[in-house]
């Protein structure tokens, strides 16, 4: 590019260049010219004036003439040569001129021609640019009449959906007029039902008055029978020894009274695999559930340790969490669904189905009407069972998951225990936060209850290897039991009080029972009997029952013992 550049620029001026150098050439010619000439003339000839010694003055006339001759031949050539050295070195000049002004200009050219090459390459950058830009906006038409095909297809096929739509919105409006007239129908009758019904209720409630009345008589007849029965008792009641009254009454109360456990009183392999978690029949039956990662769940009867009832979960799901009371039994786990069962014809009443991830915890309300649940997608629910078909009424959520809850017996009220430490209380109602109490446990909390006595009293359990109980009208720890060897590592690890709220238990990692009185707070017992993991405890509430026994803990292994 360089080299065309400069041949560009040079051949023009080959020309000028050549006939600058002929002039030169012609002006030093006529110079040495002059210089030999004027040479020439100074030499004076003197072979000839030797020879002819005749005539020397002719001669010297001669020679002077042929000499004045010579020199004004010679001043007329000089003279030519001068002028024309004169008009040379004009023209010279003028070449010089010439030179210099196409120099000049050949300069202004060379820095005009960088000046367009230089804009010859901002215009190829805006050209690339452009076209770029072409390729970019070519691209996007190209795309863009791809989505015009696209959307012509789709508008062909919403057309279609449209006439489609068009004739169903026909057949429905058939179909409601039919059910306008069916409707008219049905009301007529329904109207004479309930004519009907209203005769059959006004039949009804004269009949009810009638049986009231007989009702008030009958009672006001029992009421002078028990009265007349209560004189004959206390006067029997006279007659007798006050010694064997008094045994009597004390006999009543110790049995009533909850002993602590102090050894295993019967061992039963209640699961191949590993129990997950045991509870006693809170409405006293004396019966224990439990259930493990067989997918069974199992009744036992408390008393003699024999298995009552074997409920069989579908498919391999491992069960966590179950309780039992007033012949009802729940089973959950994994599936994230709650199984309801009737023990008396093992019959599953409600799968409560809701939550999106495990369900980790489970209780029975009051009469065994609602179910709350607890489960790994962080939310509490709480489930209507009254009725054929279930409903959920309220749900809680909370940033951390759910490790175990429980239902005051008011069944207004549910305490929560979570994985970081942080302890709910819930209105089951409304689903409001009545308030809650952080880190109350390092590591999480693994299990709660409401204190059988004093309702405003909670229980708790955690990792970080302690006990507490909580007074939840002041959210305040009013007592907290302890002891270098209970380890624990299950997340849902339970504690108990007993039925009288006498003692609080629970069991450790290497198998052993403690046993605390919550009055100085003091250690009562360690029993030993399991060689693993307690994975489940509880405390019966009945006592008073011949031949039963009130504590029941599972472990790894799944094995359980009655204590």
């Amino acid at each position: 590019q360089i080299l065309d550049r400069n041949a560009r620029e040079t051949d023009p001026f080959w020309s000028i260049h050549a006939s600058n150098h002929d002039l030169v050439a012609e002006v030093e010619e006529l110079q040495s010219k002059y210089e030999e000439l004027k040479r020439i003339g100074m030499m004076h000839p003197s072979g000839k004036g030797s020879a002819d010694g005749a005539a020397p003055e002719q001669d010297m006339a001669n020679r002077e003439s042929a000499a004045l001759q010579n020199e004004v031949r010679l001043r007329e050539q000089l003279e030519k040569l001068q002028e024309e050295l004169s008009s040379t070195e004009q023209m010279r000049d003028e070449e010089k001129t010439k030179v210099a002004e196409t120099t000049k200009g050949l300069e202004e050219a060379r820095m005009l021609n960088a000046k367009k090459d230089k804009e010859i390459s901002i215009l190829e950058e805006e050209r690339d640019t452009l076209q770029r830009g072409m390729d970019h906006l070519t691209g996007k038409v190209t795309d863009a009449e791809a989505r015009m095909s696209l959307a012509e297809q789709q508008c062909v096929g919403l057309k279609d959906s449209i006439r489609l739509m068009q004739e169903e919105n026909a057949t429905v409006a058939k179909s409601k007029d039919d059910l306008e007239a069916r409707f008219l129908t049905e009301k007529t009758k329904l109207s004479q039902s309930i004519a009907e019904l209203m005769d059959t209720v006004d039949a009804l409630k004269k009949e009810v008055s009638t049986l009231h009345t007989f009702r008030q008589k009958h009672d006001e007849r029992t009421r002078w029978l028990d009265d007349a029965r209560i004189i004959q008792i206390k006067k029997a009641k006279d007659e007798n020894d006050d010694g064997g009254t008094a045994s009597s009454t004390a006999s009543s109360t110790a049995a009533a009274a909850s002993v602590a456990p102090s050894a295993a009183a019967k061992t039963v392999q209640a699961h191949t695999k590993e129990a997950t978690s045991a509870r006693y029949d809170q409405s006293g039956s004396g019966l224990v559930v439990t259930c493990g990662p067989d997918s069974l769940g199992k009744v036992w009867d408390a008393s003699t340790g024999a298995l009552r009832n074997m409920f069989k979960i579908a498919g391999s799901n491992s069960l966590l969490t179950c309780d039992i009371a007033n012949g009802i039994v729940l089973f959950a786990g994994v599936d994230k669904t709650c199984r309801v069962w009737e023990l008396e014809n093992e019959r599953m009443i409600h799968h409560l189905v809701g939550h999106t991830g495990t369900v980790n915890c489970v209780r029975l309300f009051a009469e065994s009407k609602a179910v709350i649940t607890g489960s790994s997608d962080r939310t509490l629910k709480v489930w209507d069972i009254s009725r054929n078909t279930y409903k959920q009424t309220v749900s809680f959520y909370y940033a951390s998951s759910p490790n175990c809850i429980d239902v005051g017996s008011d069944w207004l009220t549910a305490i929560s225990g979570h994985a970081d430490g942080y302890l709910q209380c819930w209105d089951t109602i409304s689903g409001r936060s009545l308030g809650g109490m952080a880190k109350l446990h390092e590591g999480g909390i693994t299990s709660v209850q409401f204190h059988p006595q004093i309702e405003n009293q909670i229980l708790t359990h955690g990792m970080d290897f302690s006990l507490k109980i909580v007074d939840i009208t002041k959210w305040a720890v009013l007592q907290t039991f302890g002891s270098p060897e209970l380890k624990v590592s299950y997340p849902r690890a339970p504690a108990s009080f007993s039925p009288d709220g006498k003692y609080v238990g629970c069991g450790s990692s290497f198998g052993n029972i403690f046993v605390w009185k919550t009055v100085g707070g003091s250690l009562q017992s360690v029993c030993k009997g399991h060689k693993d993991s307690v994975r489940g405890f509880g405390w019966g509430t009945a006592a008073t029952k011949e031949g039963s026994h009130e504590v029941v803990s599972v472990d790894k292994h799944g094995v359980m013992i009655l204590w």
